[in-house]
């Protein structure tokens, strides 16, 4: 229990996953322990300045949640040039089915930017979720869309109100 600072630590290396990690600086007030992923454990709340992701520099990330090996629970907001939202819930990718239960505002994000497309694609909009499943193809469960716009390239797509729901079946 304590403050944390971190100045440019290299997740990555501590992880050891420097392909979709890269370094962190922040300021916080920690409450937990575990120095593995599979160990960790903690309340964490504070400002992240910088945090490098999938080779993207993401900027001024508030947080105030719980982490529990790859899952985290709580709220952060993002207020990046290429990302500005809200995240409230639960994303857990500690099962080999991830598992999500969130509400967030995407006031915009631009994916091609955040190096999570080759396309230039941008969004807005706001969802709520109750899923799990890696991939479209094995969800299961409740996405919600509202007040969604997506723009690739010069093409423009407006959705009102989407409610896409799916279950597995067996066999």
């Amino acid at each position: 229990k304590g403050n944390l600072a971190l100045n440019e630590f290299n997740l990555g290396k501590f992880f050891n996953d420097e392909i979709n990690l890269g370094k962190v600086s922040l300021q916080g007030k920690i409450d937990g322990g575990g120095l593995t992923l599979e160990s960790l454990h903690a309340n964490l709340e504070g400002t992240v300045s910088s945090l490098q992701l999938k080779g993207y520099d993401y900027r001024d990330i508030q947080v105030n949640g719980y982490i529990v090996r790859k899952s985290f629970n709580g709220l952060f907001q993002i207020h990046d040039d290429n990302l500005d939202m809200d995240f409230n819930g639960r994303a857990d990718l500690s099962k080999s089915t991830p598992d999500f239960r969130f509400e967030t505002d995407i006031r915009w994000a631009k994916l091609k930017n955040l190096n999570l497309m080759k396309d230039d694609l941008r969004i807005t909009g706001k969802m709520k979720s109750d899923f799990s499943g890696a991939k479209v193809d094995d969800m299961d469960g409740k996405v919600e869309l509202k007040d969604v716009v997506l723009l690739r390239d010069t093409v423009l797509a407006r959705i009102k109100y989407l409610d896409l729901s799916a279950k597995l079946a067996d066999g």
